[in-house]
């Protein structure tokens, strides 16, 4: 399973870094590894197992 730039996915916001003198600059962490989670064709695939 591998996502590419552009891929759509569903993901978890698990931390936050932001930089207030620099927005652009702030960080968001996610995470994919929970059911239900992931690149929306893993899900479309899991979903008809």
């Amino acid at each position: 399973r591998r996502l590419q730039t552009g891929s759509t996915v569903r993901a978890r916001i698990v931390s936050l870094s932001p930089n207030p003198s620099d927005p652009r600059q702030s960080k968001i962490g996610l995470t994919c590894k929970q059911p239900g989670l992931g690149g929306m064709d893993w899900i479309i695939e899991e979903r008809e197992e």
